[in-house]
C-alpha cells in the first residue's frame, strides 16, 4: 500500500514538472529527459492545456473610439463628439 501511494505521488509530481517544462522546452528534449515516449509529452501537455481551458476564461475589451468633428452651426463653429459604436456608416 504504502509504495503505490509513493508511486502515485511521483507520478503526480513528475506530470506536473512535464506541464511546466513543456512552457519552456521542446517535447522532444522532455521526452529525452525524463525517458517517455514524445507522443505521451504531447497528450499531457494537450490535457493540461483542456484543462487550462476549462477553468480560465479570457475577457476582451471593446475599444470605444470617440470622433471629435468640427461642426459649422448658424455661422459659428464649433466641436461635436460622437461615439463610433453607435455611427451607422455606408
Amino acid at each position: 500500500m504504502h509504495v503505490y501511494i509513493l508511486n502515485l505521488l511521483n507520478f503526480k509530481r513528475l506530470l506536473k514538472y512535464i506541464e511546466k517544462q513543456c512552457l519552456k522546452r521542446t517535447f522532444v528534449s522532455i521526452s529525452e529527459g525524463v525517458g517517455l515516449n514524445e507522443k505521451t509529452i504531447r497528450n499531457i501537455f494537450r490535457d493540461c492545456i483542456n484543462r487550462l481551458q476549462e477553468t480560465i476564461r479570457f475577457k476582451t475589451f471593446r475599444i470605444l473610439l470617440i470622433l471629435i468633428c468640427p461642426l459649422y452651426i448658424i455661422g459659428g463653429r464649433t466641436l461635436g463628439a460622437c461615439n463610433s459604436e453607435q455611427t451607422k456608416s455606408g
